[in-house]
């Protein structure tokens, strides 16, 4: 297991993501490439000391949070145990380091195919849901310690509709989570982080795809991507305000917002 970084380009990255989430070869993410090369930026691996963690894993979920990257979960590479451990990497120091929970203190449940979101502004990691797990947890690096943010607190959303195949946007106040294959419940569904409310936004079926891609960018939430019925959407890209408790997504290329 090796870990990999790259510099930040100095653009719209969050843009990129999405693009890339998009699986979309553009202009911007050409420009961006370039300029990188320009300045002689390029992944390097870390000269880590291989000790932890050990285990091999996929369908586990990372995000950054200050000077640290956090991963959670998945299931092992071998056996396909599914996971619960919670790990961080200090880019300070170079390590790694494992989160365990003092006893009798609670903590999420094993999950693969989850998704995490870390929160500058509220300096917390969000855990939300993941395969045959519909729940929502959030972790403090301040007091080291896991809450379960209590489900269906205003509208009755149930979100086991989004616990295998769902992205998660981390927006200014927000996480919007989207994307599934079927069924008849809402498309979307949005989490106010200050409430601590969820609040199912409406239906809309240009969201019903798998494996989607997504990231927020100040209050606005980017889906693109997916797969429909086994056939890749690379062109598809929408944006939505997640302020506006009213807002609606629009397609970047059909609504000349591209």
């Amino acid at each position: 297991q090796f870990l990999y970084f790259i510099v930040k380009m100095k653009l719209p990255f969050a843009a990129v993501l999405a693009t890339l989430s998009a699986g979309v070869s553009c202009s911007l993410f050409d420009d961006a490439v370039a300029e990188g090369a320009a300045r002689n930026e390029q992944w390097a691996k870390l000269p880590l000391p291989m000790k932890e963690p050990q285990v091999g894993r996929i369908k586990s979920w990372a995000c950054t949070l200050g000077d640290k990257v956090y991963v959670f979960g998945g299931e092992d590479l071998v056996t396909e145990e599914v996971l619960g451990d919670f790990w961080a990497f200090d880019f300070n120091t170079l390590r790694w380091s494992a989160i365990v929970a003092g006893v009798g203190e609670p903590s999420p449940p094993k999950r693969a195919k989850l998704r995490l979101v870390c929160d500058e502004k509220r300096n917390v990691v969000y855990l939300v849901a993941g395969k045959n797990v519909s729940d929502l947890w959030v972790y403090s690096p301040v007091t080291g310690r896991w809450r379960e943010i209590p489900e269906d607190l205003v509208n009755g959303l149930n979100y086991d509709v989004f616990s295998s195949d769902f992205v998660a946007m981390s927006t200014e106040d927000h996480i919007v989570i989207a994307g599934t294959s079927d069924g008849d419940f809402p498309d979307y569904a949005v989490f106010n982080k200050d409430t601590e409310e969820w609040s199912p936004r409406s239906y809309d079926s240009r969201l019903k795809v798998e494996d989607p891609g997504g990231v927020g960018v100040g209050d606005l939430a980017v889906f693109a991507g997916g797969v429909f019925a086994g056939s890749a959407l690379p062109n598809r890209t929408y944006v939505m305000n997640a302020s506006d408790q009213h807002g609606l997504w629009e397609d970047l290329v059909t609504d000349g917002m591209a």
